[in-house]
């Protein structure tokens, strides 16, 4: 909302915010099913510095390629 507010887009209210994360959550839960279902899936905390982050998708890629 506030990207809207500094861009001066009108058409993004709280309700559209809203209606786009809930079609992206029924998008993609089915996706996250499907490789968890499989062992396939690997979650990393995004909640954390850009470093971190990092650190941890480069510790789960070299754990794959073990």
């Amino acid at each position: 909302l506030a990207r809207a507010a500094i861009e001066g887009r009108s058409d993004d209210t709280a309700e559209v915010v809203h209606n786009r994360l809930q079609v992206f959550d029924e998008a993609t839960r089915p996706l996250i099913e499907y490789y968890r279902s499989r062992g396939l899936l690997h979650v990393v905390d995004a909640d954390q510095s850009e470093e971190a982050v990092t650190e941890a998708i480069l510790a789960t890629l070299g754990s794959l390629a073990s």
